[in-house]
């Protein structure tokens, strides 16, 4: 099918050509139409690169976005009815009883593919007024999202999609999918959202080129990122140069939390921006995502090609790790009728502690305590308290919260019984996390699979610990090779003398969280020294 634009022919898909016609109704539609199939030319580099640039202000400036899901069908627009009452304060009752909710109908519409659309998040996020489409019939986005929220308040709508006696039922996973998809946008509702968090949001959804996964993101981060879309680099050129853009606006290295198991080519410091393996992005929404502490001049960023130097303080060392949960369908976890079988992965764990030659680490434990005990204490003050509020719907945090201040019953009761919900978002935390010791004794917890010796680091920028290895004598060689000719032309450039080091990725540890490493736990506090600054805490330190 074709159209014309300005007099020329321009080829159309036919779910545009649907679109278009729906849209064209008397009434719909006024004033001049910006449609990304027809506007962006994805052949020519340098209009592509134009065009994504203006993106942003498109979506932000228009006055209706409208977005078009397919031909109408019957279930279609009994699912908007459902959502547009739901939403409006109906009962629960009056919408199941009366109108007969079809949970199908919704099911089909909340799993369309449009949903897993990298660029959807521009689209909603940035419109003054998104409306959904399918056929004739419409709904507010805002509207739809609202009605989902009150499926996930009610038991007896949720009992519409899950079956608690099948506890691995397709359909319950496709709900807990959707859950989560919807629980993206209630996320970009919040102004000001700090660039890991919308990376983290943006986990696994789909683009044709990854090169518009990192503009894609770049557009929903405001105005100060003035790094301009250039579809002439490749890929990891642009991911570098969004990276270090984006922790020269922010005053912060929090897009750092998104490095995740770097491999052994390329630099460690540049993270995929596709999927993150890190606990730290479900940690932050419940610590406070508009939290807007910068560090000023402490903030040391030079780069030098797949150089990157920050101020950094490595204050322990893992001695002790153990080995990765894999999550429940593999390792101790029993979701049938709702039980909870964390207990007999704790004794895994310590297990997996003794085996190991000890070290430092286990030493400092305090000798009436056992392993166990320790690490029950430290995963639900950690991990619970620091990670579970992002993944758990608003209206059940406080729920959630008495539950936590109990945590030492949960353990101690056998009986204790953890709802199928709540038991999937801990899977959540928990697939592919190891548990470490460090030689001072802390416990943490990361998915970046920990060895004996990494380092643990505090970068100025950010308050969350970081795992660090110094590169091997071999990298050192070829990346110091890579980088010569940057190195000659700058005015100061990484001597081969210098510590290298290799970024692993975030970590839970109790007692250096939010700070407190930098305020309390550091042996610089004890100093008696009066003068001592908190600049002079920090050494400037390469990543490659």
């Amino acid at each position: 099918m074709t159209m014309k634009v300005d007099g020329l022919e321009v080829a159309i898909t036919a779910n545009l050509f649907q679109a278009l016609w729906t849209l064209s109704a008397p009434g719909v539609l006024s004033g001049p139409v910006w449609v990304d199939a027809v506007c962006i030319n994805q052949v020519d580099t340098l209009g592509r690169s134009k065009q994504v640039a203006l993106m942003r202000s498109v979506f932000g400036q228009a006055r209706v976005v409208h977005i078009y899901l397919g031909s109408d069908r019957e279930s279609t627009a009994e699912a908007f009815r459902a959502f547009k009452d739901l939403a409006s304060g109906t009962s629960v009752n009056s919408v199941v009883e009366e109108q007969r909710v079809d949970a199908v109908s919704m099911f089909n519409l909340l799993a369309h593919p449009w949903w897993d659309r990298l660029w959807v998040l521009q689209e909603v996020a940035l419109a003054k007024h998104p409306i959904l489409h399918c056929g004739d019939s419409t709904i507010d986005f805002w509207t739809l999202i609202d009605g989902f929220t009150k499926i996930r308040q009610s038991i007896v709508l949720e009992g519409l999609f899950c079956n608690d006696t099948e506890p691995f039922d397709p359909a319950q996973d496709r709900f807990y999918r959707l859950d989560s998809v919807v629980h993206v946008y209630q996320i970009l509702r919040t102004p000001g959202l700090p660039p890991d968090i919308l990376m983290n949001v943006a986990n696994g959804l789909r683009c044709s080129d990854e090169r518009d996964r990192v503009y894609g993101l770049l557009g929903l981060m405001g105005d100060t990122i003035t790094l301009l879309p250039d579809y002439s680099f490749d890929e990891g050129q642009i991911r570098a140069d969004a990276t270090f853009a984006i922790m020269q606006s922010t005053l912060s290295v929090r897009v750092l939390r998104l490095v995740d198991s770097p491999s052994s080519a390329g630099a460690s410091w540049i993270p995929s921006y596709y999927r993150s393996n890190n606990l730290i992005g479900m940690h932050d929404v419940a610590y406070g995502p508009n939290d807007d502490t910068h560090y000023g001049a402490f903030v040391l960023e030079r780069r030098i090609g797949d150089h990157l130097c920050l101020n950094a303080l490595l204050v322990d060392t893992v001695d002790m790790v153990s080995s990765a949960v894999h999550g429940y369908y593999a390792y101790g976890w029993e979701l049938s009728h709702g039980r909870n079988t964390l207990r007999k992965w704790l004794a895994a764990a310590e297990e997996s502690f003794r085996g190991q030659e000890a070290g430092r680490g286990q030493l400092v434990y305090p000798r009436e305590q056992s392993t166990q005990t320790r690490l029950q204490r430290d995963f639900w003050q950690t991990v619970l308290c620091g990670g579970l509020y992002s993944v758990i719907a608003n209206d059940r945090t406080h729920d959630l919260a008495a539950m936590i201040s109990q945590y030492q019953e949960w353990l101690e009761d056998e009986a204790m019984i953890l709802d199928g919900y709540l038991a999937r978002q801990l899977d959540r935390l928990l697939v592919d996390a190891s548990f470490f010791v460090t030689e001072h004794g802390r416990m943490g917890m990361t998915r970046s699979e920990p060895s004996k010796g990494n380092l643990v680091a505090l970068l100025v920028g950010d308050d969350i610990p970081y795992l660090v290895d110094r590169s091997e004598s071999e990298d050192r060689r070829e990346s110091t090779s890579s980088n010569t000719e940057a190195m000659l032309t700058s005015s100061s450039f990484v001597d081969s003398r210098e510590e290298l080091y290799r970024l692993k990725g975030t970590c839970f540890i109790h007692g250096l969280m939010h700070g407190e490493g930098i305020e309390e736990a550091l042996v610089w506090r004890q100093q008696e020294d009066s003068e001592a600054t908190y600049g002079d805490l920090w050494s400037p330190t390469w990543f490659h």
